[in-house]
């Protein structure tokens, strides 16, 4: 069940630049977790290490190489990748004793509600975050791993 899920994202960087790759990539493996939450603890608990699996990465590596990063290098990134992929994921269902999330914007909504004459600084980004929630979270995140990866390529 882990391996169909963590291979059910197409991984092909034909023609495409690797960070257009990667982030097809990972939303649509964090659009799988996310359409089959009951299965996350189950994710997180059990690596896929599967034939399909281990075709899967082997191509993921093959194509970071393939745009002059590493193998080792790659295989970094592809982990840096899952883990926000998985993190997301299990914030966005809650795992193990985690409570579930209160709707997409709740945590910045309570943070917004922080007295500013204590927190001037933490409320006013609540403030002005209140319409992202974890969907641009997540698109932040991704952004910012693939643009710290383009400053290692070559780096071992």
């Amino acid at each position: 069940m882990v391996e169909e899920l963590a291979t059910v994202a197409p991984v092909s960087f034909d023609g495409t630049d690797w960070r257009d790759g990667l982030r097809d990539y990972a939303r649509v493996q964090l659009d799988t977790l996310a359409a089959h939450p009951n299965l996350v603890p189950l994710v997180l608990s059990r690596p896929a290490t599967t034939a399909g699996n281990h075709r899967m990465m082997e191509t993921l590596l093959q194509s970071l190489c393939t745009a002059g990063f590493q193998p080792r290098r790659a295989l970094d990134m592809v982990y840096a990748l899952n883990g926000l992929i998985l993190v997301h994921a299990a914030l966005g269902v809650g795992v193990g004793d985690a409570p579930q999330p209160h709707g997409e914007l709740g945590q910045t909504s309570r943070l917004a509600d922080l007295p500013a004459e204590r927190y001037p600084l933490l409320a006013e980004a609540a403030r002005a975050s209140a319409d992202r929630g974890p969907a641009a979270r997540f698109e932040f995140a991704l952004e910012a791993l693939l643009a710290g990866f383009v400053g290692s390529r070559g780096e071992s």
